[in-house]
């Protein structure tokens, strides 16, 4: 077997209507209960959202007047809906732009009924100020409502006395008793979210409101727990949803050797003791938190120098350095963490070119670059499979992914200010062991030139949709417990089973065919694996017409064979001799 099972990510392009910009556009994701991925909007007037199934991207149109509002968080509730982290005014605090709330009230639903409609009535009052709202979107009929409350400020006034408009929760977490916290970044309280009676809540006492960028990220632990990432505090939040009540879990050490600021207590300013805790050149600590599945939860690292573990059960704090992966002085690395099927942990890249996975079955950590944004930078790149691991350095690479999710096998993160999704295929476990035992075999793989491989029905048919159809349904297959593939050798037909046994891509085998059998079923790992090996060797003028037909015919099966088929156009329409091959086979398409 060759390879280590990972290939190397893909960009999907996302773009709408607005076109290409600098902005923020979405931070954050959840999935659905209908495996959909859902992007976070912040500079952004739509949804952006991942269809994993049907491989599709779409953007779905925010109310009129929540579009290019920061929303901090979001999350699916037990009701099955996206509820978005509460938007607050009060004296301190601006909300997204004047009337804003007056507008929600009054269900204004365009710029048109905001002219006729201002100025809105006078607000009556200093306590009629305060509000909070919340965004809900109902995947299911794919439409939006939202809910407005009066806030008494007697009893949250000192939460909300900071001078941000935006950033006040760092993002939002379902608790077992149905009910969504979120965490305060530049707010001093928790928000508390409850689905069924449509109310917002607050926990005081969760820091000061003069400090900045406390926690970003929060994740309910086994325990019924929530714990939220330290970004700028030097302690981990944790909420106790039975009771609303907070505490505080903080290892001067630990925080020390991971590169935390110690802050001064106070200055004084004009003769009188301020809270102080934000320096220039500060850093902002971690960015998200995911449980693993020894229970433990784990912090990306963002400008700290190390992953940070929590144990929920003696809530003792440890870490994993970053040291041996030569990131240097790096700031702005990773934004965003999940937990994926194969158990491992995955970072999104925020600054720099690499996505950061962690193993906590032997707290290891390993890179894995993605693809550069232009096919001329890719196609230098492309050579990185034969390179020694060891000797990648990451680089910066700014504000590209903010937010990651897993749903249907793969890794998707949220674009920050790129324009593509970053996309990352989970590898196999390798079950070839299985395979060699010849244990409880219950199907044969044959094929029409002869030879057979005795295998399993369940292995093969959890490999892809199309199997698992095949072999689940009324089909003959099933009932007979035999596949028979066509036009392909004995020797492909082994290569084939042991792939989906091992997630690899086997030595000497037949790469063409293995990619029409990967095409036909559906096996994306296996097809990238094939373009991946085949690519070095279709560079020649003997056999560059045949691989473009190749890549071509395969470039609309998957993510990766689509990025591929772009990086051999570019490698060809270097060489004009190679070029006026695949223009012969193909035309003028096949250059471009």
């Amino acid at each position: 077997m060759s390879g280590s099972g990972f290939l190397r990510p893909s960009l999907v392009s996302c773009r709408s209507w607005q076109g290409w910009n600098r902005k923020q556009r979405w931070g954050g994701m959840a999935v659905g209960s209908n495996g959909d991925v859902y992007c976070c909007p912040q500079d952004a007037e739509d949804l952006l959202v991942i269809q994993p199934k049907t491989r599709d991207i779409k953007h779905i149109k925010l109310p009129y007047l929540f579009r290019n509002v920061q929303l901090d968080g979001m999350a699916v509730a037990p009701d099955g809906r996206l509820y978005f982290s509460p938007i607050v005014r009060s004296r301190e605090l601006y909300e997204p732009y004047e009337g804003f709330f007056e507008a929600l009230e009054e269900n204004v639903e365009s710029h048109e009924e905001i002219l006729r409609n201002y100025p809105f009535r006078d607000v009556d009052g200093y306590d009629c100020l305060w509000r909070a709202c919340v965004l809900t979107f109902d995947t299911v009929s794919e439409s939006y409502s939202h809910f407005v409350q009066k806030l008494d400020p007697s009893d949250i006034e000192d939460a909300f006395a900071c001078s941000f408009s935006s950033g006040l929760f760092g993002g939002m977490a379902a608790a077992g008793n149905g009910k969504l916290y979120c965490p305060p970044t530049n707010a001093s309280a928790v928000a508390v979210v409850d689905p069924a009676s449509k109310q917002i809540s607050f926990i005081m006492g969760a820091g000061r409101n003069t400090q900045q960028d406390k926690w970003a990220g929060i994740a309910l632990a086994e325990n019924g727990l929530l714990y939220c990432a330290p970004a700028r505090a030097r302690s981990v939040l944790v909420i106790n949803p039975a009771d609303d009540t907070l505490d505080f879990i903080t290892d001067q050490t630990v925080f020390d050797e991971c590169g935390v600021v110690r802050y001064p207590l106070f200055e004084f300013i004009d003769g009188h003791e301020i809270p102080w805790d934000y320096e220039d050149n500060d850093i902002h600590c971690w960015s998200g938190i995911a449980m693993a599945d020894n229970g433990k939860l784990f912090c990306a690292p963002q400008d700290a120098n190390a992953v940070l573990v929590i144990d929920p059960d003696t809530w003792a704090l440890s870490f994993i350095p970053l040291a041996p992966l030569h990131l240097g002085t790096l700031k702005d690395k990773w934004a965003g963490i999940v937990k994926a099927a194969d158990g491992r942990l995955y970072c999104a890249p925020w600054c720099v070119d690499c996505v950061l996975v962690i193993d906590p079955r032997f707290a290891t950590l390993s890179l894995i670059p993605f693809p550069a944004w232009d096919v001329r930078a890719e196609h230098g790149l492309c050579q990185w499979f034969q390179a020694d691991p060891a000797a990648y350095v990451p680089r910066e690479c700014y504000w590209q992914w903010c937010g990651i999710a897993a749903s249907e096998g793969r890794i998707w993160c949220a674009p920050d200010r790129a324009d593509e999704v970053l996309t990352l295929l989970l590898p196999k476990d390798n079950l070839i062991s299985l395979l060699r035992s010849g244990y409880h075999f219950d199907l044969t793989v044959t094929s029409e030139s002869g030879g057979h491989v005795r295998c399993h029905q369940s292995v093969i048919g959890s490999a892809s949709r199309v199997l698992d159809t095949m072999l689940a349904g009324d089909f003959r297959e099933g009932q007979e417990g035999r596949i028979c593939l066509r036009e392909v050798s004995p020797a492909t037909v082994t290569h084939f089973v042991e792939h989906i046994y091992s997630g690899l891509l086997p030595r000497g085998a037949d790469v063409k065919e293995l990619a029409e059998l990967a095409h036909q079923y559906e096996l994306d790992q296996l097809l990238g694996q094939c373009l991946q090996d085949a690519l070095p060797s279709s560079l020649n003028e003997a056999s560059v017409a045949d691989a473009a037909r190749f890549f071509k015919r395969h470039s609309t099966a998957s993510f990766e064979a689509l990025g591929m088929w772009h990086t051999f156009k570019y490698a060809v329409s270097r060489d004009e001799r190679l070029c006026s091959s695949v223009v012969e086979a193909l035309g003028s398409s096949g250059c471009r």
